[in-house]
């Protein structure tokens, strides 16, 4: 249906809290099916669900108000601001997945404990996230922060997310995405990939710049990860001014991502024109860069610029491994002679 998109999604709240957590059916549970909307993915939703935010924002109750995109479904509608300030202290919108947005803008929302991913975004274009606020164990396994993938022009700032998982991950097709301001911890870090699974696709991610972020005691800090034998590309990307306080892995790139071992594949995703600089802090153990790429294409044009990643154990030195990676290093602690 012309005019129509996939969850053009506004969120532009100061006050009261925004959140997105499942939680019992009660009376300050808005259901947009209740309000006339069908979600077969060709009709349009548009008013059933404004019907529904309406009603969601405007409940009063000192605890929570919920509007509910039943899972299963496909909701159509025209661009839409869900703008408050609203009359219940905290709003919940049970939604995870968003598809095909053209001109998408989040900011200020709250996701607590999610079973699984917090935030997937696929098939979009001009997505912009800010004043992110994603909460859950470091024990939850899946729950990474923000999926994104097949999406272009993406700017996510100023957001603190902890999960079980990847604070971020940028998955196939996703091109043109800075970030900066993102504190991650505890989670799996800020990862490109993984990539490569299916063989049968070329699988790209490109034009990406991770900047000002810091990463406490996480798994892994800034990372690439890719399948032995797969296809596809990533390059143009940029690690730059990155804290690390007691991470594991602070610097990776696995092109032998749940592989097992080296083995003599003819096909790999060609990572190059990858950047590294100014990034500074403590790693939970020796490790503190490791660069394991592929046996027969190896990564090119890598450089590791202004680095200095002490042990967070006092006494302990830190290390820097790399396996047929090509670049240039400059200023790096851990000295990183391996590069070739």
């Amino acid at each position: 249906m012309k005019g129509l998109t996939a969850f053009i999604l506004i969120l532009a709240f100061a006050s009261p809290h925004l959140c997105l957590k499942l939680n019992p059916k009660s009376k300050y549970t808005f259901n947009v099916m209740d309000y006339g909307a069908v979600g077969d993915g060709k009709s349009d939703d548009s008013q059933a669900i404004k019907k529904a935010w309406l009603d969601t924002c405007g409940a009063v109750t000192s605890g929570a108000a919920t509007l509910v995109f039943p899972q299963g479904k496909t909701f159509y509608m025209k661009p839409m601001d869900f703008q408050g300030a609203c009359k219940a202290k905290y709003i919940n919108i049970q939604l995870i997945y968003i598809h095909a947005c053209n001109d998408l803008t989040i900011d200020g929302l709250r996701n607590i404990d999610s079973p699984r991913n917090h935030m997937a975004i696929h098939f979009c274009s001009g997505v912009r996230i800010s004043n992110l606020h994603i909460q859950a164990p470091g024990e939850s396994p899946g729950t990474d922060g923000i999926n994104i993938g097949l999406t272009t022009n993406v700017n996510i700032k100023d957001s603190s997310i902890s999960s079980g998982d990847d604070c971020i991950s940028l998955l196939n097709g996703t091109s043109f995405v800075y970030i900066s301001g993102i504190i991650c911890g505890p989670g799996h870090g800020i990862s490109i990939g993984s990539l490569g699974m299916n063989r049968a696709i070329y699988e790209t991610v490109q034009d990406v710049h991770v900047w000002n972020c810091s990463f406490i005691g996480t798994l892994n800090g800034v990372r690439i990860k890719t399948y032995e034998g797969g296809r596809g590309y990533v390059g143009k990307v940029t690690f730059e001014k990155i804290t690390m306080v007691a991470s594991h892995n602070p610097i990776i790139i696995d092109q032998y991502y749940f592989s097992g071992g080296k083995n003599n594949k003819n096909t790999a995703v060609e990572v190059s024109d990858i950047t590294f600089r100014g990034i500074h802090g403590t790693c939970a153990d020796e490790k503190a860069i490791e660069l394991n790429c592929n046996k027969t294409f190896g990564c090119r044009n890598l450089i590791l610029d202004n680095i200095n990643i002490t042990s967070s154990v006092p006494g302990k030195k830190t290390v820097a491994s790399c396996f047929n990676a090509h670049g240039g290093a400059a200023s790096v602690i851990p000295s990183n002679p391996c590069l070739q």
